[in-house]
């Protein structure tokens, strides 16, 4: 009878002692969850973001402030963290850009000023040859550059 009283009273203390452990984790997951449910936050704030393939080269990079120049782009690479399209704001204007494997700007488009549309084909020295836009008063302008970037003939 002995023996049955020790172990029902050690019975007892660990069910005593697993009701405390039950009770504190219970606690500690509510209390990690109204937490989280408090702090919940839909966006994530960050100055850049890049997206890596599995060897970790960046395919993409988000960035609201391109090496200090105040440009915020979004920039697709090729395998080796080559740029070769990137889409972005420079003083207020949209700015599209396609990059060959010399990372030379080789099309250009953008939206000066909010309202005068351009378009550029660039050399493999990324020297504008070829540019197209609109000006303000709706007339459209075609110039052909040479080499040194000097305009050498112009439509209209």
């Amino acid at each position: 009878m002995e023996e049955l009283t020790k172990r029902v009273e050690k019975l007892e203390r660990e069910n005593r002692l697993l009701r405390v452990i039950s009770f504190l984790v219970l606690l500690t997951l509510s209390t990690v969850f109204f937490m989280g449910a408090n702090k919940w936050n839909k966006e994530i704030v960050t100055e850049s973001l890049n997206i890596v393939d599995k060897k970790g080269n960046t395919r993409i990079k988000l960035s609201g402030d391109v090496e200090g120049t105040g440009i915020s782009a979004i920039t697709l690479y090729e395998s080796e963290e080559e740029p070769r399209l990137q889409v972005s704001v420079f003083e207020g204007a949209p700015v599209i850009a396609l990059y060959d494997s010399e990372k030379k700007t080789r099309l250009g488009m953008t939206v000066y000023e909010g309202e005068i549309p351009f378009f550029s084909l660039s050399d493999s020295e990324g020297e504008i040859r070829l540019s197209m836009g609109i000006l303000w008063d709706g007339a459209p302008i075609l110039e052909f550059c040479g080499a040194d970037g000097r305009v050498i003939h112009s439509l209209p």
